[in-house]
């Protein structure tokens, strides 16, 4: 049996995204599926970033010491390429070239060569893969594989136990305080303004007038202040003690509609919640201005 071994990276937004890519090739072609959770970490002395999905109930093993050697072989060669032929970058892939690597485009669009280019021995990937259609046909198991755990702490749960009275909207913001130029995280250079975040909130409450509004953010940031709601909202930030990504994701999954900005943690929280609790009135806002132009879902509204 070949397998897809995948490089892990970034925040557990990313890990999802690059996790559910691998397993959704994994399932196309029959492989085995084996995650690297160290060779994307090692060096992210910026943002000291770990493998989080541990704690998930995924369906993977770690990878050895001798199927990492690939990734730093790897990073060798581009870094020999782009000594010799500096500018020169390929937008899109060939995987027929090297079939034993799997490299996402500089561009990061969705690329269906991913999944229909021949599976004819043990494959390597790293990149990113922020789009849903990498894995829509392995939708059902991603989402048992991703459920996140239940809280423990009592302030989650008490959270989770008011949003089953109540139709819960989820409010993620993600401002990039951390990164020293924001907007090269958004496709227009740019965040969402907050009188943008407003008119989605606006639309959401014509359509469910008694939901309950819930903030995600990493922090309670003076601008969360300009948005506006029609009851006073409840803040889960890392201010208020939330600073446990996954039990922040478990309350996302609590809520029955979401605005979002362009985060791939805020989205994989909107995706869970609708997979894991189908109903007809799900509501998802996805702001328009992701990286990946294939991030959003077309059942979403863009905004």
């Amino acid at each position: 049996m070949a397998k897809v071994v995948t490089m892990l990276s970034g925040g557990l937004g990313n890990q999802l995204f690059q996790y559910a890519a691998a397993r959704g090739l994994a399932e196309r072609h029959g492989a085995e599926l084996v995650v690297d959770p160290w060779s994307g970490f090692v060096r992210d002395v910026e943002y000291r970033r770990s493998f989080e999905l541990g704690r998930l109930p995924i369906e993977a093993r770690l990878a050895s010491p001798l199927e990492r050697l690939p990734f730093w072989t790897g990073r060798i060669r581009a870094a020999v390429r782009k000594r010799l032929a500096p500018g020169r970058a390929a937008q899109r892939p060939t995987f027929a070239g090297n079939p034993r690597f799997r490299t996402e485009a500089s561009d990061r669009a969705y690329d269906p060569a991913l999944l229909s280019a021949p599976l004819r021995s043990d494959v390597w990937m790293s990149g990113y893969w922020q789009s849903p259609l990498y894995f829509d046909h392995c939708a059902d198991r991603l989402a048992a594989e991703l459920a996140p755990p239940a809280p423990t702490r009592l302030p989650a749960i008490e959270l989770g136990q008011r949003l089953g009275h109540n139709p819960g909207v989820a409010i993620g913001i993600r401002l990039y305080e951390e990164a020293r130029n924001p907007g090269a995280h958004s496709s227009t250079g740019r965040l969402k303004a907050m009188d943008e975040i407003n008119g989605a909130i606006e639309t959401i409450h014509a359509r469910a007038p008694d939901a309950t509004y819930l903030i995600f953010c990493s922090h309670r940031a003076p601008e969360l202040a300009q948005l506006k709601f029609p009851s006073a909202p409840l803040f889960v930030t890392g201010d208020e003690g939330f600073a446990d990504a996954l039990e922040s994701l478990w309350l996302m999954t609590r809520c029955r509609h979401h605005v979002i900005t362009n985060s791939s943690f805020y989205w994989w929280g909107a995706w869970l919640a609708e997979a894991l609790a189908p109903a007809e009135d799900h509501i998802i806002a996805a702001a328009a201005n992701f990286i990946n132009a294939d991030s959003v879902p077309q059942r979403w509204t863009r905004f």
